[in-house]
């Protein structure tokens, strides 16, 4: 089930759920976020970028100040986007490229905050602590290793690393 244009919204301004102003979310769309699944493109460095873009925006806007003369115009202010915001969204694009890669639907209620991110983001941290650890080494068969105990043995080795 592909995200509708309500849920899309509420995915990215909802407080319980990303908590992105409107007109921040706005300018994600000219950053190229435009619906969630955009966010399989994005990881940390990119989401770095489109943050000090949002903070140091170019273009002028006309002058909201009534005393201004006609056609005046001021610098673009920046644009609002908090941390909490940027490290949900930096979630997101984790769980999307997991949903992408696992060849799994999107859909609005596999990508609520509270508990589906939440949980993913300890297990993914979990999970890639766990790859860059020390691989264990592979048991060998000898006098004291004997063929029954190696197959036990070897069935942890591969329940400890990763990728097999």
């Amino acid at each position: 089930m592909v995200f509708t244009a309500g849920q899309t919204t509420l995915f990215f301004e909802d407080a319980a759920q990303m908590g992105i102003p409107h007109a921040t979310v706005v300018q994600l769309i000219e950053e190229g976020i435009d619906e969630v699944q955009d966010l399989a493109e994005f990881d940390r460095d990119n989401l770095t970028q489109v943050a000090d873009n949002l903070r140091r925006p170019g273009g002028r806007i006309p002058n909201p100040d009534p005393a201004a003369p006609a056609g005046a115009t001021i610098a673009q202010p920046p644009f609002s986007f908090g941390a909490k915001a940027q490290k949900r969204l930096l979630a997101a694009c984790d769980l999307v490229r997991y949903y992408v890669t696992v060849d799994r639907a999107l859909t609005a209620g596999n990508m609520q905050w509270d508990p589906v991110m939440k949980n993913f983001i300890v297990s993914w941290k979990a999970l890639k602590d766990r790859k860059d650890d020390e691989a264990p080494e592979v048991p060998k068969i000898s006098k004291t290793l004997s063929i029954i105990k190696w197959t036990e043995a070897f069935t942890d080795f591969l329940h400890r690393k990763i990728g097999v």
